[in-house]
């Protein structure tokens, strides 16, 4: 498959990438029992697709990881308001 670039903001997103996403979503939901955080759009969702070659199994289990690792570091506000007070 041909290297392909989609930008955020952008609505060029292919029949096939949308349906990919959408089965990538029921497949952590379904198979995975596995809730999408908020901040998670289907422009991240398709970055993963495109990663594991819109194998949905592998991209679902990818994402999964990624959930637990960005629930477990990032999910907290890193500009607090103390960590604002010292810039």
């Amino acid at each position: 498959m041909q290297a392909r670039f989609v930008f955020y903001g952008w609505n060029n997103l292919t029949e096939f990438e949308e349906q990919n996403i959408a089965k990538t979503k029921q497949f952590l939901i379904e198979k995975l029992n596995c809730q999408i955080p908020e901040e998670f759009n289907d422009r991240e969702i398709l970055k993963f697709a495109q990663a594991y070659d819109f194998n949905v199994a592998k991209a679902a289990a990818g994402l999964q990881k990624h959930f637990i690792w960005y629930n477990r570091f990032l999910s907290n506000a890193v500009m607090t308001p103390p960590a604002l007070k010292l810039i």
